[in-house]
C-alpha cells in the first residue's frame, strides 16, 4: 500500500478548509504501509503493521492514551472524497499520553507548588511524498501544538461536586506537549518547540568471555546468515545468545523487579528532586515525564514485539541492580532497550541501539549540576563508581549477544558524567552531540498556581532521558 500519485489540484497550506482530525480507524494502516521503509526495515510489511498494531493495545496507549491525527481538507466542493478511509491524508502524527509533574517555588508563600498532570508525546510525523514541499507537515504542527493544550482535558466550570474517578482522569492538567525531532532543530522550533539538551553518551558492546561459538557476537553477522540459510534454517535458529554472567553485588533486573523500582523512583522524583530543584532555581518552572511503569512498559514491550520477529526470542535481562553490602548504600540501577533498524538477514548492525532507559541512584540528590558532586564522601564516590562499573559490565555484553552498535545513555548529569570517567569503562566512551536526530523539543502549555511568564524560555527538563522518547 504504497504512495499513489494524484493530478488532482492540491489546496494551499493556509486554507481554511485544512482541519486536524482524528484518522479513521481505515487509515492507520495505509499510513503506516507508507512509514515502513522508513522506521520499519528490521520488519517485514506485515510484521510492520502488526507491530503498529500492537503498539495500540500497550498499557500506556489504551483507553485514549494514543491518539491518531491527519492533516485533511474539509472542503466539500473540493474533488477529494470526504468518506474516511478515503479522504486526503495530507500529513499525519501520533500522540501519546503520559504522566507529567511541574514544579515552581512560590516565594511569597515559601513553599514549592507542584502540578501533577499529563504531557502529550508526539511522535510518527509523516508526510506522503505525494504531498510534500507544500507546507502541510508545518501547518499540522500549527494545529497540533493548539489542540493538544486542551486534548483530553475537560473545562471544569462544568466540573460536578463529587467527581467520579473518571471524571477526575479526564480533567488532568495539559502540563506540556514533548517531541523528538529527526530534521534538526528549527522546523519545530518555529512552530513552538524549544529544542533541549540532546547528547548521550554512547559505549561499546563487549563480547562476553564465554560467548558461544553460534552466537553472531563470536561469528560475523554474514557468517551467521550463511549457516543458517545453507543448513534450511532461518538465521532465527542458529540465533543462541549466551546467559548473561553477573558480577559481584549485581543482579538482573526483570519484568518482576521492575515494577517496585518504578514506583520509588516516581516517589522520589515527586517528593525529593522536584521541591529541591525548584527553590535551588525559583526563577525557573522544572517539569519531568514521570518514569512510572507504565511508561518504561511501553519501551520494553515493543522491545519484545521486534526482538521475538528478529531472533524468535525475547531478552530476559532488561537491565541490572547493584546492592552494595555495605550499610547505608542505596541501590543503584539501570533498565534499558534495544532498537532494531536492521535485522539477521543484514550483515550491517548500523542504526541498532541499546538504550539506557533510565538510570537511578536512590538516595543520593542529583540536581543536575556540578554542586551536586560536593555533596558526595570518598566512599559513596567509589561506591557509585564500582556500581556505574558493573551495571555498564552487563549492558555492554547484552548489547554484544543482541547485534547492536552501541549502549546510548542520554544527557547524564555532571554527576553522571564524573562516575563514567571515574568507573573507567571497559572500551571507553564518546560524548556525541545529536545535531539532527532525536532532539527533545518541549511546548510548554501551563500550570494553575505556577506562573510561567516567559513560557517554555522559562522551563528546565528534569531527567531528560531516552524513557521520554516515543
Amino acid at each position: 500500500m504504497g504512495s499513489t500519485t494524484t493530478t488532482t489540484p492540491l489546496p494551499s497550506a493556509s486554507a481554511p478548509s485544512l482541519a486536524l482530525v482524528l484518522a479513521h480507524p481505515d487509515e492507520r494502516p495505509k499510513t503506516w504501509s507508507l512509514t515502513h521503509p522508513m522506521w520499519g526495515p528490521a520488519l517485514s510489511h506485515s510484521e510492520y503493521l502488526a507491530r503498529e498494531h500492537f503498539m495500540t493495545t500497550l498499557p500506556l496507549a489504551k483507553d485514549g492514551g494514543l491518539t491518531h491525527w491527519i492533516l485533511t481538507d474539509t472542503d466539500s466542493s473540493s474533488s477529494f472524497s470526504q468518506e474516511p478511509g478515503h479522504r486526503p491524508v495530507l500529513s499525519s502524527c501520533e500522540s501519546l499520553r503520559k504522566h507529567a509533574v511541574a514544579a515552581r517555588y512560590d516565594p511569597s508563600t515559601d513553599r514549592v507548588v507542584i502540578t501533577e498532570g499529563i504531557s502529550h508525546g508526539i511522535g510518527s510525523v509523516f508526510t506522503d511524498p505525494q504531498y510534500r514541499g507544500k507546507g502541510y507537515a508545518n501547518r499540522m504542527m500549527q494545529e497540533v501544538g493548539k489542540r493538544l493544550r486542551n486534548w483530553q482535558v475537560s473545562d471544569k466550570k462544568d466540573r460536578p461536586e463529587s467527581p467520579s474517578a473518571e471524571e477526575q482522569k479526564e480533567e488532568q492538567t495539559a502540563l506540556f506537549s514533548v517531541l523528538y525531532s529527526d530534521i534538526g532543530k528549527s522546523f519545530y522550533a518555529k512552530n513552538g518547540w524549544k529544542a533541549f539538551p540532546s547528547a548521550h553518551v554512547s559505549f561499546k558492546p563487549i563480547p562476553s568471555s564465554t560467548t558461544a561459538s553460534s552466537s553472531p557476537s563470536s561469528t560475523s553477522p554474514s557468517t551467521a546468515t550463511t549457516n543458517g540459510t545453507a543448513n534450511g534454517t532461518s538465521p532465527k535458529s542458529t540465533f543462541s545468545p549466551p546467559p548473561t554472567v553477573f558480577p559481584p553485588n549485581l543482579s538482573p533486573l526483570t519484568y518482576h523487579t521492575l515494577p517496585p523500582l518504578c514506583t520509588i523512583d516516581t516517589s522520589s522524583l515527586l517528593s525529593t528532586t522536584l521541591p529541591l530543584l525548584a527553590r535551588a532555581n525559583p526563577s525557573k518552572t522544572h517539569v519531568a515525564l514521570l518514569p512510572d511503569l507504565d511508561c518504561i512498559l511501553w519501551h520494553l514491550l515493543r522491545e519484545d514485539f521486534m526482538t521475538s520477529h528478529i531472533f524468535g526470542q525475547t531478552p530476559t535481562v532488561r537491565g541490572a541492580i547493584y546492592s552494595g553490602d555495605k550499610e547505608g548504600k542505596g541501590r543503584v540501577w539501570a533498565v534499558w532497550t534495544r532498537s532494531y533498524y536492521r535485522g539477521l538477514e543484514s550483515e550491517s548492525i548500523e542504526g541498532n541501539h541499546m538504550h539506557i532507559l533510565r538510570f537511578v541512584m536512590e538516595g543520593i540528590t542529583d540536581l543536575g549540576d556540578e554542586g551536586s558532586l560536593s555533596g558526595l564522601s570518598e566512599e559513596q564516590e567509589k561506591y557509585l563508581a564500582e556500581a556505574f562499573r558493573g551495571i555498564l559490565q552487563v549492558a555492554q555484553r547484552e548489547a554484544a549477544s543482541w547485534r547492536v552498535e552501541d549502549v546510548q545513555m542520554w544527557n547524564p548529569s555532571p554527576l553522571v558524567n564524573h562516575l563514567i570517567k571515574k568507573a573507567e569503562v571497559e572500551g571507553g566512551f564518546e560524548v556525541v552531540e545529536r545535531d539532527m536526530e532525536s532532539i527533545p523539543s518541549l511546548m510548554w502549555y501551563g500550570a494553575e498556581g505556577i506562573e510561567c511568564a516567559k513560557g517554555t524560555e522559562e522551563v528546565e527538563w528534569v531527567a531528560n532521558e531516552k524513557f521520554g522518547w516515543c
